[in-house]
């Protein structure tokens, strides 16, 4: 919200601060939260203002409204006392149960929606929009379950990490079970180096387990798909 205005305050010019009265607030049921280095004011699940410490005070942050959409919503259930100024249209979006923009403009348009100015019609970000419209696409089902160690292994490259390994490696290559679960990591300096690791790993684990490995998923990564793999 742009602005906040309390009614039936005190005038006094001699004071070097604004003061809020927490009881005051309380009284109307405004519920004031301290928790470490913050301070909410929240009135049921919407937060009104907020502060942080300075000194032995908190100090609300935000700035005196003076110009702009100058209309009042009053709050109810005891809140008479409390009015909120400056809607955006962000609240409107969320009061109308996160409506799109097109048809909040209709809206507009036709008068429908008080307390919004023309210049505040563009959407900030939603990340509720966002959550709440993706869909989870379920994986394909991938046939029975292996019953035998290396009838299924899965394996992924990884691209390069910020901090090399102490080999001064910036890539590796990972390669997991799907039977046991056992997983097994090789450090690489380059990506052309995964065949060789591949190579590697498939002569330890059929010389450990006397088996061979059946299935390699991948993700069609390149470094899987050369011609020296194939």
């Amino acid at each position: 919200m742009e602005g906040l205005e309390l009614s039936g305050v005190l005038h006094i010019p001699t004071l070097a601060r604004n003061l809020i009265s927490v009881r005051k607030l309380d009284d109307v049921g405004v519920k004031s939260m301290f928790k470490k280095d913050t301070c909410k004011i929240v009135w049921g699940a919407l937060v009104l203002m907020w502060g942080v410490p300075v000194g032995t005070l908190y100090k609300l942050q935000g700035s005196t409204f003076v110009h702009g959409c100058n209309s009042y919503v009053v709050l109810e259930s005891g809140a008479e006392n409390l009015v909120v100024s400056g809607e955006k249209t962000m609240m409107w979006h969320q009061r109308l149960g996160h409506i799109a923009e097109k048809d909040l403009r209709i809206l507009h348009g036709k008068g429908m929606v008080e307390g919004m100015c023309n210049s505040s019609l563009d959407f900030d970000f939603c990340e509720n929009c966002v959550y709440g419209k993706q869909n989870r696409v379920s994986f394909p089902y991938g046939g029975k379950r292996v019953k035998h160690i290396l009838e299924l292994v899965h394996s992924d490259e990884f691209e390069p990490v910020k901090v090399p390994s102490l080999g001064k490696s910036m890539y590796y290559v990972s390669f997991i079970d799907e039977f046991s679960r056992n997983t097994w990591i090789y450090f690489l300096k380059k990506k052309s180096e995964v065949v060789d690791r591949f190579k590697e790993f498939k002569a330890l684990v059929e010389n450990q387990t006397e088996k061979k490995i059946k299935v390699l998923r991948i993700d069609n990564d390149g470094e899987f798909c050369s011609k020296e793999f194939e």
